[in-house]
């Protein structure tokens, strides 16, 4: 747990105080308003994660402790202490953690919407990065941690879920309904299937048509 006081702080960055969050440094001053919430818990980034396990752990000899663990404390600071320079200004703005969490609600998104229009397409993770504005394998890891599902899995429910929104409406066959989501292989389609709904999709068809 890292503890700070008001005092440590204005000793410590100056003039530069006046570029905390308001919200973070009332809390810090003993100005906040009861009830009133700083900002938003939310599960840690890999980056914070790994920053974590290294103050667990430091990567430097003991003598050096006392200077790394300063530069660690410096670098917190500079990342979730102050709101960016052309918001000075500006009172009541978000903390970074919550920026950061919307920007992570935003991402998770995009990557839904883009399944639901393109599920017929083969999946791509590069060039669905592009879209989001991230890198693929943080991507990838990021969608898992906030749905508990991979993106491969998404996208087989998403399709699965048309699939058989298709044999429920009558229109197509299995053959066509797979063929209508993006599957090529009717023995693929049959698998995903089956861990989707729980049976063949020609036992679901069989129970729709009764």
């Amino acid at each position: 747990m890292l503890s700070l006081s008001a005092e440590w702080l204005k000793k410590t960055l100056g003039h530069r105080v006046q570029s905390i969050y308001p919200a973070l440094w009332a809390s810090l001053s003993g100005d906040a308003v009861e009830g009133k919430p700083v900002g938003h818990m939310r599960s840690m980034t890999l980056a914070e994660k790994d920053m974590a396990r290294q103050l667990s752990d430091p990567p430097v000899e003991q003598a050096a402790l006392p200077f790394w663990y300063a530069a660690k404390v410096t670098e917190i600071l500079a990342l979730h202490l102050f709101r960016p320079a052309d918001e000075s200004g500006v009172t009541g703005r978000e903390p970074f953690c919550v920026t950061r969490k919307r920007t992570t609600t935003e991402r998770v998104d995009k990557v839904m919407e883009w399944i639901d229009s393109h599920m017929e397409e083969s999946l791509d993770l590069k060039r669905l990065a592009n879209h989001v504005g991230c890198a693929p394998h943080y991507l990838s890891r990021l969608f898992s941690r906030e749905t508990g599902n991979t993106i491969s899995q998404y996208l087989r429910a998403v399709r699965i879920e048309r699939a058989a929104e298709l044999l429920d409406a009558g229109r197509h066959n299995v053959t066509e309904a797979a063929i209508e989501v993006g599957y090529n292989s009717l023995s693929h389609f049959t698998k995903a299937f089956v861990q989707e709904k729980g049976l063949k999709p020609s036992v679901y068809l069989t129970q729709v048509s009764e």
